[in-house]
């Protein structure tokens, strides 16, 4: 009878050590890797971004083809190799590319991005890499009009889609406000006089004055949207904020950043 015994206990130990071996497995089966380990599985990182946003991102003609490049742009690449990943560009509108990102479509973003309080509800982002300024453009004939925030009153003024300019421009008590995805498109408006001003980071507002002589720069600085520009990343990606952020911080402290900040001016300057 203890026999019996014994080996009924014996049988249920291993039945009850088999069921716990199945659901640790379940459980670690269940746990998705992160986004840092997948990206090194897949030997790629995809960003999004929108290459209209001199010297951040913008298109350049190499042999012939359009090439996306830019100061952040470089940044990434430098990550990317880092990581020993290959670096894979999707451009797509800038009111689009923080929904690549919480969709799962791209990995990041790497597009001007300032990391506003309302954004960092929904997304995480690195190191700034950039600092500067919000200012206004206006026609070259018009400067004279336009030297303060109060001048933008009852006018008629632009800020693309999507961006923390377009939250500047609904403060300033404007006639009208246009918005579209295409800067470019936008700067041209204030060349031609069909809006007053557009409201633009100081340095993207540089660029674009050295191209078209018909705008110039107010002059002015907002005192809100302070300009800081940072990749973006879905909620919850730690290891790669983390390992990115240390990238970036090497950059900084070797001067490298600096060196490729200078070199895509230069590089937009040329640029079509």
């Amino acid at each position: 009878m203890k026999k019996i015994l014994l080996l009924i206990m014996a049988a249920i130990m291993v039945f009850t050590l088999s069921g716990c071996g199945k659901t640790e497995e379940k459980k670690n089966a269940g746990k998705e890797k992160d986004l840092l380990q997948k990206i090194k599985d897949k030997g790629e990182l995809v960003i999004a971004t929108s290459p209209d946003y001199p010297p951040f991102e913008f298109i350049k003609v190499e042999n012939g083809k359009d090439v996306v490049t830019g100061f952040e742009i470089e940044a990434i690449k430098e990550v990317a190799k880092q990581l020993g990943v290959k670096l894979v560009i999707k451009q797509m509108e800038f009111d689009g590319v923080l929904g690549a990102v919480k969709t799962g479509q791209v990995d990041m973003a790497v597009s001007g991005l300032t990391p506003t309080d309302e954004r960092k509800k929904n997304f995480d982002f690195s190191e700034l890499l950039y600092s500067g300024n919000q200012t206004y453009i206006v026609n070259k004939d018009d400067a004279d009009k336009y030297k303060t925030k109060e001048d933008l009153k009852g006018k008629n003024i632009g800020a693309q889609m999507g961006s923390i300019q377009a939250g500047i421009a609904k403060n300033v008590g404007a006639n009208n406000i246009k918005e579209l995805k295409d800067i470019g498109a936008l700067v041209l408006d204030v060349a031609n006089k069909h809006i007053d001003a557009l409201i633009i980071s100081e340095l993207s507002a540089e660029e674009y004055a050295k191209k078209q002589p018909n705008i110039v720069l107010s002059g002015y600085h907002f005192t809100e949207g302070a300009e800081g520009t940072a990749f973006a990343y879905a909620k919850g990606n730690e290891s790669l904020v983390t390992e990115i952020d240390k990238i970036v911080k090497e950059l900084i402290s070797s001067g490298k950043l600096k060196e490729m900040f200078e070199a895509s001016k230069v590089d937009a300057e040329s640029s079509k």
